[in-house]
């Protein structure tokens, strides 16, 4: 999910250096690489804690967030090549 919201930070900044667009593509493919066959990506620990000693996780946020940043590849690319 970390990588997800790194992705659409990078892209929302409007990155464009070679060594970023290189930055962004290796976290697509990271992404993808992790996607199970069933579509969904892996849960991975907690996501949230609250009172300090309970644990929260947010099922959807496994997939909203990586397929947000994977749809807003596909614009960005579109973007990045009509420069």
């Amino acid at each position: 999910m970390q990588t997800a919201w790194a992705l659409l930070a990078l892209m929302g900044a409007g990155v464009a250096a070679p060594e970023e667009v290189a930055a962004v593509e290796c976290g697509v493919k990271f992404l993808l690489s992790r996607q199970e066959p069933s579509g969904d990506w892996p849960q991975e620990g907690i996501t949230g804690v609250f009172n300090r000693s309970c644990g929260i996780t947010y099922t959807s946020y496994r997939n909203v967030f990586p397929i947000w940043a994977l749809a807003r590849h596909a614009k960005w690319r579109a973007e990045i090549a009509a420069r």
